[in-house]
């Protein structure tokens, strides 16, 4: 199979079906107004037959007007509330979305075998893409075989997945799903999403309150008024309900092609990144052919599945016309596409088979991989020049590496997952213990730095989590340098659900641990970095970050502040004269990339954590391509020297994390980037 289609292409697709969208929703706007204004004309028309001669003056006298205002009066209430629902979603991030569907959050640390090899597979799978581990909804009522990603951001992303694929899908089948929902989240198909469900919502509303007025009209849904019991409201209301409710129904017609036209292609594409990302394509194949075998197939049966039908996996709603309004291809063009020798016989998925899968999820350890226990993790080798990423020797293949679905990255995610002692896996899934580990993963291995460290600790949390800190930190287990990356991604949805108030606390006791030997490493800024953006949405009110800047002339300075960070904070070398031209080179090499000028290394006094992060929040505005061509200079100076210790692998990470760019993990001494 040929390699998924490259990360920043498929952004930019995004964007441009974003832009598509618009257009539409325009035209569709403009067909809306049209339409009330017709409705409207007529009920006029048919008034002033009934009205004196000075009536029907002054309708004729004021007939522009009345238009004029019935169309700004519908426009205005077709984009407002198309605005308002996309920002109530927005700010609601996936959670809302999943409410709405009747999903229930499975906890971190259940223990329930089916839930927990749900939560396994997701967690694996995301940590492998470089993205934060989203919360798992399961959609208890649901028999159908589905799943879908919401979210408008990854940092706010979480997947659902019905009771029929827990139950029915087998662990490689269930991975197959997973990975085909993440890389909609990769992919910033799910901001496409969002704002579909938002622009569809003005268009259809008002079939929405042509069916209240024609119900209570009729003395439904309601009080029933005197003017409706005496007849003197009846007509009019039933009437205008019928009139708006045929608007909806072509605003139902339009949002059906709508989603048609946009939604297909993109579950092609989600199907092809599936199988490069799991090198096994039976498992797509076998989820997509027993939705076809199981007698509900994907269908939902939900109330609400038809306004989110788009981000579901499967076809969840049939309809009349499939062939034009199916929000995705067939089943058959789906598995013929993965599997062209395909005979076209679906499995028989009954009863029986929802007993044996149950029967085999229940004797899957809970909390750990079926991969087997006792491997070894790698060897500390952050000083050794071992190349990370690609061979380490070109910035280009860094950007090849942000988005990608790698085999590879997930055969290394589950090793080292593997490698865990269950008591280090079980800290990571309680919040109050993972809040710990982040404080033990900051301690300095300098005992006066440490003390202080612990000192100030105690005064912002309390003696239990001082010692559980302290205990930590004399495990020994978490120092080896891969492990404590991944034990920083794996802590991640349990700090999500750390209380508020302890959220506060928790940030500023991160500034002090990182702030207490005056000076900011690399890894330090990696888990600032990483923790905040990661973290912080689930507490502080979301922001969109639209990428809307394009080209390097409105942020000049915030790329001269990236670039000269980046060089001050390399190899450490002892000679003065030896270090300033070595950082020079660096900052040059990075430079040589972008293709501008006006900028110069700034002094080393000059390259704080508080201008890195500011610099990165505004470069964060940039558009892919723009954004491809910082990450590639930025690695760029890191790999001046032409080796890639394992520490400056890890800050690339962050970098890219501050760009928003999902970058998967730097496998040290092994190359990440295959083609299947």
């Amino acid at each position: 199979m040929s390699k998924a289609m490259d990360f920043f292409a498929r952004q930019e697709q995004a964007r441009r079906n974003t832009g598509s969208l618009v257009f539409y929703f325009v035209i569709a706007g403009f067909g809306i107004v049209a339409m009330v204004c017709l409705i409207v004309a007529a009920a006029i028309a048919i008034i002033s037959g009934f009205l004196p001669n000075d009536g029907q003056y002054w309708i004729v006298r004021d007939f522009n007007k009345i238009m004029a205002v019935t169309a700004f009066v519908t426009g205005t209430v077709t984009l407002g509330l198309s605005l308002a629902r996309i920002n109530e979603l927005r700010r609601g991030g996936g959670d809302s979305l999943a409410s709405m569907l009747g999903g229930t959050l499975i906890p971190v640390d259940t223990t329930d075998p089916t839930y927990r090899k749900i939560l396994n597979v997701t967690e694996e799978t995301a940590i492998a893409a470089g993205i934060p581990s989203p919360p798992v909804y399961i959609l208890g009522h649901e028999e159908g075989i589905n799943a879908f990603a919401a979210g408008y951001r990854p940092q706010t992303a979480v997947i659902g997945v019905t009771k029929g694929a827990a139950e029915l899908l087998d662990r490689d089948e269930l991975q197959g799903v997973i990975a085909h929902e993440l890389s909609h989240v990769l992919y910033g198909d799910m901001r496409l999403n969002i704002r579909l469900i938002g622009l569809i919502h003005g268009v259809t509303v008002m079939g929405v309150f042509g069916r209240r007025i024609f119900l209570r009209s009729l003395g439904y849904g309601g009080l029933v008024s005197r003017r409706v019991r005496d007849g003197r409201s009846f007509f009019p209301g039933v009437l205008g309900g019928l009139a708006l409710m045929v608007v909806g129904a072509a605003g139902t017609f339009i949002g059906s092609l709508l989603k048609a036209s946009i939604c297909r292609q993109r579950e092609y594409l989600a199907d092809a990144s599936a199988v490069q990302f799991t090198r096994n394509p039976s498992a797509i194949i076998g989820a997509l052919k027993k939705m076809g075998g199981w007698s509900i197939g994907s269908q939902l049966e939900s109330s609400r599945a038809e306004e989110a039908s788009h981000l579901f996996i499967g076809q969840a709603r049939s309809t009349i016309f499939r062939r034009l309004f199916a929000t995705h291809p067939t089943l058959e063009q789906r598995i013929r596409r993965l599997d062209p020798a395909w005979d076209g016989a679906f499995p028989v998925v009954d009863e029986e088979t929802r007993r044996s899968l149950a029967m085999a999820s229940r004797r899957e350890v809970p909390g750990l991989l079926a991969l087997g226990a006792h491997v070894q993790p790698q060897a500390d080798s952050s000083e050794t020049g071992e190349r990370c990423g690609g061979d380490g020797s070109e910035p280009e293949a860094v950007s090849r590496e942000v988005g990608s679905l790698e085999a590879a990255c997930l055969d290394y995610a589950r090793t080292l997952m593997a490698s865990l002692p269950p008591w280090l896996l079980q800290t990571t899934r309680n919040p109050e213990h993972a809040r710990s580990l982040v404080f033990a993963l900051l301690l300095s291995s300098d005992d006066a730095v440490r003390a202080r460290q612990l000192d100030g600790l105690l005064l912002l949390t309390d003696i239990r989590c001082h010692d559980q800190v302290v205990e930590f930190f004399e495990a020994g287990d978490i120092h080896v340098p891969a492990l404590r990356q991944l034990l920083l991604d794996m802590a991640v949805p349990a700090l999500r659900r750390m209380p508020r108030e302890t959220y506060a606390v928790f940030k500023e006791a991160v500034t002090m641990l990182i702030n207490a030997d005056r000076r900011v490493d690399l890894t330090e800024w990696m888990i600032h970095r990483v923790l905040i953006r990661r973290i912080a949405p689930f507490f502080d009110a979301n922001r969109d970050v639209p990428m809307k800047v394009v080209g390097f002339a409105p942020v000049i300075r915030y790329v001269e502040v990236l670039l000269s960070c980046l060089a001050h904070l390399g190899r450490r070398i002892e000679d003065p004269d030896k270090r300033r031209a070595a950082t020079q080179h660096s900052f040059d090499k990075g430079l040589e990339l972008l293709d501008i000028s006006g900028i110069q290394l700034l002094p080393h006094e000059d390259c704080t954590l508080v201008a890195l992060d500011s610099a990165l929040n505004k470069l964060e505005l940039l558009t892919p391509p723009w954004k491809k061509q910082l990450l590639e200079a930025s690695a760029a100076v890191i790999m001046a020297d032409g080796i890639v210790a394992v520490r400056q692998g890890i800050v690339l990470r962050g970098v890219a994390e501050g760009l928003d760019l999902p970058m998967p993990p730097l496998l040290p001494g092994q190359t990440v980037h295959t083609t299947i």
